[in-house]
């Protein structure tokens, strides 16, 4: 074989032993309340990180503007393309009755190299059933292991709306071996999940849309950040100031660490923000900006 052949050929199998490749990140896929997009599954109800106890409490949607059952508030708005996924969070006072999420195997992972996973969530609801808690959010698994519940989303929209406001999430998350597992299951920032007629806080239904999955490396800030929002002072001791242009008006800031974790929480309808990181262990964290008319930039803090 040519020498420089040889050399590409080896180069080509290198690359493509070392690249995780998630499919539909978009999560296309035609309406549906029994079959996942392309490239995913639902997580079945014997999954240890499934709380249904039923098969059928176990079958995500695939969602668009018209449905699958848009007369029960199964339907929405997606972020990107044409469709998303939805699942409910669901019981009675005994059993946890659904709670629909989704997976994908993907392969070519680096061991102990770091990566990103970002989405898009919102809080969609269901009327049929009296899922209208107005909070929630995804935990993200790496097979069996919960690596975050990232930031709650907040809604005081109606089911069966066309408006929803997505909200960006990130997670960081160290390989540590060439397949995992990687799993989507809505989760709540309190235990009541009764389908209780008009409880704005009980049982839930969340969306997801534009999976994407980066080398930590490779993962910037929004291009946009530079532009629009100004962190001062960064690095910080802990007092630090947010401030916009273009008279943009922040409505909600939210900072994690790394693995997700919520650090603080405003909402906010101003040009500026004070936040504190005081008390934080030194390190990078992640301020997740939400103006006025649902865009989200993120940025980046170092807590000295």
């Amino acid at each position: 074989m040519n020498k420089n052949l040889a050399l590409v050929t080896s180069l080509l199998v290198c690359l493509n032993s070392f690249t995780q490749v998630l499919i539909n990140g978009g999560l296309e896929g035609p309406e549906s309340s029994i079959t996942p997009p392309n490239g995913w599954e639902a997580v079945p109800h014997t999954d240890p990180n499934c709380e249904s106890v039923y098969q059928f409490g176990a079958t995500p949607d695939v969602t668009t503007a018209t449905g699958p059952v848009a007369s029960n508030g199964i339907n929405g708005n997606p972020h990107g393309g044409l469709s998303f996924v939805s699942g409910l969070y669901l019981g009675s006072p005994v059993e946890i009755t659904h709670h629909e999420g989704i997976k994908q195997t993907v392969s070519g992972f680096t061991p102990n190299e770091e990566y990103r996973i970002s989405f898009w969530q919102t809080v969609i609801k269901q009327q049929s059933t009296d899922c209208l808690d107005t909070t929630g959010s995804w935990g993200f698994y790496l097979d069996d292991n919960l690596v975050a519940v990232v930031p709650m989303s907040h809604s005081l929209l109606p089911p069966a709306s066309l408006n929803h406001v997505w909200d960006y999430r990130e997670v960081f998350f160290t390989a540590t071996a060439a397949d995992h597992v990687l799993k989507f299951l809505p989760a709540d920032d309190d235990t009541n999940q009764l389908d209780q007629q008009g409880d704005m806080g009980a049982a839930l239904r969340m969306g997801i849309d534009d999976v994407e999955l980066i080398l930590a490396a490779s993962a910037g800030l929004d291009e946009s950040a530079s532009n629009t929002l100004k962190i001062s002072p960064s690095p910080t001791n802990g007092e630090f100031q947010l401030s916009v242009k273009d008279g943009m008006i922040i409505q909600r800031v939210t900072i994690t660490n790394y693995l997700g974790t919520v650090i603080d929480y405003r909402e906010l309808n101003n040009t500026t923000a004070k936040l504190d990181l005081t008390g934080n262990a030194a390190g990078i964290y992640l301020v997740v900006v939400t103006y006025e008319g649902g865009k989200t930039i993120t940025s980046r803090i170092q807590k000295l």
